[in-house]
């Protein structure tokens, strides 16, 4: 990854950056033993993968570079990394996990 001036295109100046995403984040692997409920939060720490860069001149005429990113992977993160109960939902009500019978 580079920080800082955007590079040239063709010799012209890039005015921005714009990223877009391609494809779905795995959340069925990150979220398929977790029960959410209404208005929960939960926090998720993706991997993408840059699959494609191009440029493409907006209705204003600035040329942007267009970065595609594909999700690799996703996983539940604490909201408080000090705490050892966290586990990355913050519940908008009380939840008691049910006994499977």
């Amino acid at each position: 990854m580079v920080e800082g001036t955007i590079p040239h295109f063709e010799g012209r100046p890039v005015d921005g950056v714009k990223i877009v995403m391609s494809g779905s984040v795995p959340l069925d692997e990150a979220l398929s033993e977790t029960v959410l409920g209404m208005d929960d939060a939960v926090q998720l720490v993706s991997m993408f993968r840059v699959v494609g860069v191009r440029h493409d001149v907006d209705k204003d005429g600035k040329l942007i570079r267009i970065q595609v990113l594909k999700p690799v992977e996703a996983a539940l993160a604490p909201i408080d990394a000090t705490d050892p109960n966290d586990d990355g939902i913050v519940r908008a009500l009380p939840y008691t996990p049910q006994a499977q019978p």
